[in-house]
């Protein structure tokens, strides 16, 4: 039987995640899961 022990999401991605305690999943994957990203303006 599997069993999640830690549940992380990642809004901004390749910065440091966030610890949950629950989480919605959307047809995305999980709810506010790397949905934002940093460039340059170059």
């Amino acid at each position: 039987m599997l069993k999640i022990s830690q549940l992380f999401t990642y809004p901004v991605k390749s910065l440091a995640g966030i610890s949950l305690n629950s989480s919605n999943v959307t047809e995305k994957g999980l709810e506010y899961d790397r949905r934002w990203m940093l460039v340059n303006a170059d």
